[in-house]
């Protein structure tokens, strides 16, 4: 047999299958620990799993030690912090607080996203928890998924605790705040509350307007006289201006103290005279040392009691005056509503239209201003009939005229205290024993009265003293105006004046020309005749009523168109005032007969 020949391998294949050894030991290395990682992150406290059959290297237990320093660097520290509980009330801000508290939480514990939502739902406590336990039902019968994810359970959390206009009512406060009664410390706390809670991005200047706008004027006037750059120099210049006035506040007060103060409290205490000794025995004093010797040195006199060996500050007949306070006159005013907004009061004018009934017309002379001698007077609307308003202060009762009560048909009631008016009629009483409830408009303004029913032709409506007294009306003399409040509404009632008419003639016969001319104006008329029927009565005897018929044509009752007038009836015509004569034959007379138709 041969001899074995020694092959030798080359070099290069033998370092090719080196690393391609190590190569794989490496990856069954990596394959182990991405194995173990999820282990290590979800239980930090335990140690190895010491059912592990997997063989491990020595490069294992050299890592091994430096897997548990890495857990213990994941450690609290020893420091105890658990999640906050929740009770569910209602209090945005504190929702929001506890949300932040819980992130910041669940932040420093580094807990495994899908161990979230369960911690959190057992830190849910009565009505909270409620509300998780509805919410999961509900939604398990919509057939929705569970929620895993804490961003979707923080997102129902905000859907169900913080109201939709919150970030807007915050904003307003934010815009709106006044320091007021506030000091400036508390008032920045405020101010800087608000202004995370809104999370406004906008310019440090228009943060330091708002800020100074909302500021004291007393404060902010100081405060904008000095330099300033930021909104924490603006701050503090605000706190030591008001630590500055507090203090030169309390220094004025300690110095008014130290004056006499009277007290206000006191009242009818009486003049009490001063008791100290009379003038007399001032002056029957023995004379003052500076008085004895050889008189070079004059005696001090007292410029008060006129007494000598005192000055005035120190006289001994001080008068003791005692300051009373007189009582205030209360004000027995009837009270006013200062609630009542400040508008432009509304002014209005009596309705137009044809009136309910015609009053008496008088001929009044026309004054230089009508409103001097003449009492308030308008219209009102009525069931949609105008009708005259006197408003008059001297009446005691508001009053309705019969005529219109039967006319508009309005109901009555028998009146709870009936009695007589005699002022209406001379030397006759009438007994007014019913009401009326009238519903009246004049213009916008509506309102109703209850008036007594009594028959009058002044007015159809009087508004006395009872109408102006639940009203609280205002009377203005100059322009005879009547003002008073009316839901909420200023309301003046203008008067309306008197229409004067001119006499009429007590004929109403009209000539052809005036007749022509009204109806073209009017463009239209209406003819009312009045007739008397007059049944014929012939007397005729019975010997000539055959002849009558046998030449009833030829006597005829009427004359046929045509034919002259006769005679007897040539003077026969239309006497109507301010008309004019025709000049014809027939109407031509005499002197002696137009003597006689004058």
């Amino acid at each position: 047999m041969p001899p074995r020949r020694n092959v030798q391998r080359p070099v290069q294949e033998v370092v090719i299958e080196d690393l391609q050894r190590e190569i794989a030991q490496l990856q069954q290395r990596l394959a182990r620990f991405e194995q173990r990682e999820p282990v290590a992150n979800t239980n930090e406290d335990e140690e190895v799993n010491p059912f592990h059959q997997e063989s491990s290297s020595d490069d294992d237990n050299a890592r091994r030690p430096m897997v548990r320093k890495n857990k213990k660097a994941h450690h609290d520290w020893g420091i105890k912090i658990e999640l906050p509980e929740f009770d569910g009330r209602m209090d945005t801000d504190e929702f929001i607080n506890w949300l932040q508290t819980v992130e910041r939480v669940l932040e420093f514990k580094e807990i495994p996203a899908d161990r979230i939502v369960k911690l959190v739902a057992i830190k849910l406590k009565r009505m909270a928890s409620l509300w998780w336990e509805n919410l999961k039902r509900s939604r398990n019968r919509e057939g929705k998924s569970k929620i895993v994810t804490w961003a979707k359970m923080k997102r129902e959390l905000q859907r169900k605790y913080i109201p939709d206009q919150y970030k807007q009512e915050v904003f307003l406060k934010y815009t709106q705040l006044q320091q007021q009664q506030l000091s400036v410390e508390e008032y920045i706390s405020e101010f800087e509350q608000l202004s995370l809670k809104c999370d406004i991005v906008e310019p440090e200047e228009h943060t330091i307007a708002r800020f100074l706008s909302g500021l004291q004027p007393s404060i902010a006037n100081v405060v904008q006289l000095q330099p300033y750059w930021t909104f924490q120099d603006v701050t503090g210049l605000a706190l030591k201006v008001e630590k500055q006035q507090s203090k030169s506040r309390r220094f004025y007060q300690k110095n008014n103290s130290s004056k006499p103060v009277i007290d206000k409290e006191i009242k009818n205490i009486k003049s009490v005279a001063g008791t100290s000794k009379p003038q007399d025995e001032a002056t029957a004093r023995p004379p003052n040392r500076w008085t004895q010797g050889s008189g070079t040195t004059p005696a001090r006199k007292c410029f008060k009691c006129q007494g000598f060996g005192h000055i005035a500050s120190n006289c001994p007949n001080r008068r003791v005056v005692t300051m009373i306070e007189e009582p205030e006159n209360e004000d027995v005013s009837p009270t006013v509503d200062n609630n009542v907004p400040a508008v432009e009061p509304t002014y209005i004018m009596g309705d137009e239209g044809n009136l309910l009934v015609l009053q008496q017309s008088l001929n009044i002379h026309k004054e230089d201003s009508w409103l001097r001698h003449s009492i308030f007077r308008t219209r009102c609307t009525v069931k949609d009939c105008v009708c005259n308003v006197i408003i008059d202060s001297g009446s005691c009762e508001n009053v309705v005229a019969a005529i219109m009560v039967e006319k508009l048909q309005l109901n009555t009631t028998a009146h709870p205290k009936s009695y007589a008016l005699s002022w209406i009629r001379k030397n006759a009483e009438i007994q007014v024993s019913k009401q009326c409830l009238v519903d009246f408009s004049i213009g916008p303004f509506k309102d109703q009265v209850q008036c007594d029913v009594v028959p009058m032709d002044a007015c159809h409506l009087l508004l006395g003293r009872p109408w102006q007294f639940d009203k609280g009306t205002i009377h203005n003399g100059t322009t005879n105006t009547y003002s008073f409040v009316h839901d909420q509404q200023s309301i003046v009632l203008l008067p309306t004046p008197v229409i004067e008419q001119e006499g009429r003639s007590a004929t109403n016969i009209f000539s052809h020309a005036l007749l022509l001319q009204e109806l073209k104006a009017a463009q239209q008329g209406l003819l009312v005749m009045l007739m008397e029927e007059n049944p014929p009565q012939e007397d005729i005897h019975e010997a000539v009523r055959p002849l009558l018929q046998q030449f009833q044509d030829v006597l005829v009752s009427e004359l046929p168109a045509g034919l002259p007038p006769l005679r007897d009836i040539q003077h026969h015509m239309e006497l109507i005032p301010v008309s004019v004569l025709p000049n014809r034959p027939a109407y031509r007379l005499r002197p002696d007969e137009h003597q006689e138709l004058q």
